[in-house]
């Protein structure tokens, strides 16, 4: 379970959904769609390396496990407080279900997020940490201008996207999800930031050949908001998977959403 929400971290982070609705303007003027795409890498490689603005805000993960049928199973809410640091989010588990962390699942998760202030501090010097937004991953795709719409009072160019090929790099797992992929992206026209994005598997993927596991469905909804200190976040989302790890089956929804962003304090 644990890998998948690592992945699902990743594509949230990648692009931030609702379809396309039938206010979209189609007949504005608008910048190449090379001028676009060249504009939002640049945009993340910038944010990536404004690691001395330090946000904070809080965040709630509702989890269900379903059942063959889709009826809740089981299911979690989790709430964080999560630091944005060079436009990557790092979140701190505070409440389970309404109850503070006690004994191994407190140390447990001290121990986690010492890791990952660690590995912040060993790669902080890579002009290229965590840029996952990059012209490698934009090649994989290609996009298609729709129009213009009106997000939260900003303009935005929406563009569609599909996989350019049946045959593109895998490096690593998460490539044999993000190679599949297609859906649309809201890109705001001042920011250059990804508003919005609807993501889904264009078809089932499997794992090492099936042998670890696949995935039938992947749908991400996200939704991100300009904060009044001009930094982007991930606001809400929604996410469906639907697949096998090894012979079990693995079915969940996940919602998410954010509040009471502001600056840390020194």
């Amino acid at each position: 379970m644990r890998a998948f929400l690592q992945l699902c971290l990743t594509c949230c982070l990648l692009l931030a959904a609702m379809p396309l609705c039938a206010q979209t303007k189609t007949n504005l003027a608008h910048p190449p769609l090379d001028t676009i795409l060249s504009n939002v890498v640049a945009r993340y490689q910038s944010v990536s390396t404004q690691r001395q603005t330090v946000y904070n805000y809080k965040q709630t993960t509702v989890i269900e496990e379903l059942d063959g049928k889709g009826s809740v199973k089981e299911r979690k809410e989790k709430f964080y407080d999560v630091k944005l640091i060079g436009g990557m989010p790092r979140a701190k588990l505070l409440l389970v279900n309404g109850k503070q962390l006690t004994g191994k699942a407190l140390k447990d998760e001290e121990e986690r997020d010492k890791k990952r202030a660690q590995r912040f501090d060993e790669k902080k010097d890579t002009p290229e940490y965590e840029v996952l937004v990059s012209k490698e991953l934009i090649s994989r795709y290609n996009f298609r201008f729709k129009g213009r719409e009106e997000l939260n009072g900003r303009d935005s160019y929406v563009l569609s996207f599909a996989p350019r090929s049946d045959d593109l790099p895998i490096d690593k797992m998460q490539d044999r999800v993000l190679n599949k992929l297609s859906g649309l992206v809201w890109v705001d026209c001042e920011d250059f930031e990804v508003a919005r994005a609807d993501l889904h598997l264009s078809e089932r993927v499997k794992l090492l050949g099936g042998f670890i596991g696949a995935l039938d469905i992947f749908d991400l909804e996200l939704n991100r908001a300009r904060s009044p200190y001009g930094a982007w976040y991930n606001q809400a989302g929604s996410l469906k998977v639907e697949g096998r790890k090894l012979f079990s089956p693995i079915r969940f929804k996940a919602k998410e959403s954010a509040d009471e962003f502001q600056p840390a304090k020194p």
